[in-house]
């Protein structure tokens, strides 16, 4: 008890002490201010400033520049690049620069600053890049780009385009947003082959790195649609339609503007017969290249067939050689050769004829000969040769295509040589054989020859422009169009790019780059996998209740259900390492499926701070066009920002497939997967020569020539 008594009056001297050195520390920091008076006055310029840009205040700003001159107190980046930014009239930039009224600006105190004029800004940015060069501070991209902004509101494109060219030449990092006053300039000019010329500069110098957004598209657009001609928008539109998926309402309302314009049909006018004419050119060269190649192939395939049919030796076979008669007769080698030259001398594809409706395509006069067997086979139903339908009609309809008929004559050489060869009495199964392979070749070619301008009727002088339609989410058919949408994907170039992409991503956010490379080089041995379940979303689909959980049955009936409607396809399940030790993966049913895929190869386990997410997405990426994700993530996350648009969006409205459970008539739950749509959402350009456009509305806007 005394201990306690003499102890207790302890406690107070501590306060005192912490009070003490409290107080010291207070003092401390208040003589360091007094001894630094100019740290505390740029701190309150600095704010000032920023307050004054926020508000567009731009004379009492310039004001609080100018009460620093004669202090000599030291002004860094921040400050001019505030300071630039104001005087070239913040996001009001292209407002001033397309000579359209600014308006005023409202503070919280419901204060009222009048926009100021053109020339005022012009004046402010000229007095503090002058201050900014006599403290000798260097500017960054942010200077740049304001220094652009000011040029293009002197109407000097040229000197717009020269800062941002400058900017390239340094270390700073160079963004879309340096270019845009330059853009602007040129299409304000009317100079539309600069606008062209800017965007392939931006191009080269961002190959990997700068991937233009829809508001540079719509930059573009304007510029081609004012000053351009058809080839140069349809060029744009195309690389839209390669680059981003659904569009901004303003986008998609300039896209209309121009198609219901008189501008529109004078281009098309004039654009459509010489890309007919052009067109005709490049289908019959791509034709006579893919022959080159491919002639050879189709002959053998068609004396394979014949040797099946009529059980012929292969040592019969003789190489060909000059003399192709064989000493009297053809040998099979000879007459592949001369298949192969058979097919290489046919006929144009498409000839140009002229009648009361204008020019159209037809086939070539060989396609008016009587049909053969062999030529019907190739014939679709309802399909008349030639006329307004051009080249699809050509290809693949009518009477039968010149490439398969000129396929289809070697193929009845080759049935009359092997009735030479080897009997008559194998003629008859020969010929069906021969007939079937060349028609298959028929048909490999004519996806090639397919062109949307060759469809476009030759009458056409105008376009039908229809808003707000919404194609059939199970077919794609959209009947505005006259055409089913189609899947438009990544190029096979951009897989490649686009799988790099991913592993350079997910290894820098792993905590061990070696657990993913480790993933790399397994998927390298066993790989490549069409269908990837996402084990754990899956498993916890509709387990926001009371005793959900983990769900190992639904992951195993979700395999089961894979491998019964794809048993031809590979498939891969990922998790969690931690899942396959924990309680619920030791029971019998479970080792027992987890041990079968791992025989299988077919189980891969994410290890420990690990995010499963990169290594699914990076083995869909690598199966490239046949790779798809069944899972219901929605891909929200912020870290998926950090890849390329043009790929990553591009991947996820074809590459996803989601899924429900369903109840199965017997007291149970079954899984029924969503395969997603049957066409991407994109601009996309129609095999009859419509164009379609969705908008993040949700409709689509539709134009075809009529």
């Amino acid at each position: 008890m005394d201990d306690t008594k003499t102890a207790a009056p302890a406690a107070p001297a501590v306060d005192n002490k912490r009070k003490a050195e409290d107080g010291k520390g207070v003092a401390q920091q208040q003589q360091k201010k007094k001894q630094d008076p100019t740290k505390a006055k740029m701190g309150k310029l600095f704010g000032s400033i920023a307050q004054h840009a926020k508000h567009n205040r731009l004379v009492p700003a310039l004001a609080e520049l100018a009460s620093t001159a004669q202090e000599n107190m030291p002004l860094n980046l921040g400050l001019f690049n505030t300071l630039l930014y104001l005087a070239t009239g913040g996001n009001n930039w292209e407002l001033y620069a397309r000579g359209r009224e600014v308006p005023p600006t409202t503070d919280t105190n419901d204060e009222v600053t009048p926009a100021p004029s053109k020339d005022e800004l012009i004046a402010a940015a000229g007095v503090v890049w002058d201050r900014m060069q006599a403290c000798g501070v260097a500017g960054d991209n942010v200077t740049y780009t304001s220094l652009a902004r000011i040029e293009a509101i002197k109407g000097n494109a040229a000197g717009a385009l020269q800062w941002a060219q400058k900017c390239a030449t340094t270390t700073h990092p160079v963004q879309l947003r340096l270019y845009h006053p330059a853009i602007v300039s040129f299409i304000l000019t009317g100079d539309v082959a600069s606008v062209l010329a800017t965007d392939a500069e931006i191009t080269a110098y961002g190959r990997d790195s700068l991937d233009l957004t829809e508001q540079e598209y719509a930059l573009l657009l304007e510029a081609v649609t004012l000053h351009g001609d058809w080839a140069q928008v349809t060029g744009v539109l195309r690389r839209i339609g390669a680059e981003l998926n659904q569009l901004a309402p303003p986008t998609v309302a300039l896209i209309s503007a121009y198609f219901e314009s008189p501008r529109a049909a004078c281009a098309f006018a004039a654009g459509a017969a010489a890309t007919r004419e052009e067109g005709v050119k490049a289908a019959e060269a791509r034709l006579r290249d893919f022959r080159a190649k491919e002639a050879a192939e189709a002959a053998e395939n068609v004396i394979a067939a014949v040797q099946r049919a009529a059980n012929v030796p292969a040592r019969r076979v003789r190489p060909p050689g000059p003399n192709l008669s064989g000493g009297g007769k053809l040998g099979l080698a000879g007459l592949a050769a001369a298949a192969a030259k058979a097919a290489a001398a046919a006929p144009p594809i498409f000839v140009e004829e002229e009648d009361e409706a204008g020019p159209r395509h037809t086939g070539s006069p060989s396609a008016t000969a009587p049909a053969s067997p062999s030529h019907a086979s190739t014939q679709q139903p309802g399909g008349k040769g030639g006329g307004e339908r051009g080249g699809a009609a050509g290809a693949g309809e009518g009477s039968g295509s010149p490439s398969s008929m000129a396929d289809a004559d070697a193929a009845a050489a080759a049935t009359a040589a092997a009735a030479a060869d080897a009997g008559a009495s194998a003629a008859d199964a020969a010929a069906a054989d021969a007939a079937a392979a060349a028609a298959a070749l028929a048909k490999a070619q004519e996806p090639a020859l397919r062109r949307p301008w060759l469809s476009y009727p030759a009458s056409a002088s105008r376009w039908h422009v229809a808003a707000g339609q919404v194609p059939d989410k199970a077919s794609g058919v959209c009947q505005a169009a006259g055409a089913p949408l189609e899947v438009v994907d990544l190029e096979e170039e951009e897989w490649a790019s686009f799988a790099k992409a991913v592993a350079k991503l997910a290894m820098s956010q792993e905590q061990r780059k070696s657990d993913f490379q480790a993933y790399i080089d397994w998927y390298e041995r066993n790989g490549p996998f069409d269908l990837l379940i996402d084990g754990a979303n899956v498993a916890y689909y509709g387990q926001n209740r009371d005793g959900g959980g983990f769900n190992w049955t639904q992951i195993m009936q979700m395999s089961a259900l894979v491998r019964e409607q794809h048993p031809d396809k590979k498939f891969m399940l990922m998790l969690h390492r931690k899942r396959t030790s924990d309680a619920a993966s030791q029971r019998p049913e479970v080792r027992a499926f987890l041990d079968e895929l791992k025989s299988q190869r077919a189980f891969y386990h994410t290890p420990p701070g690990s995010n499963d997410d990169w290594y699914w997405l990076y083995a869909t990426v690598r199966a490239r066009s046949a790779g798809l994700l069944i899972s219901n993530d929605e891909l929200r996350d912020h870290i998926w920002g950090m890849l390329r648009p043009k790929h990553f969006l591009k991947w996820k409205s074809s590459h996803i497939a989601h899924y429900s459970f369903a109840a199965d008539g017997r007291g149970g739950w079954r899984p029924v997967v969503h395969p997603p749509p049957p066409y991407t959402e994109c601009t996309q350009e129609l095999a009859n020569g419509a164009w379609a456009f969705p908008c993040t509305d949700g409709n689509w806007l539709v134009v075809r020539p009529e």
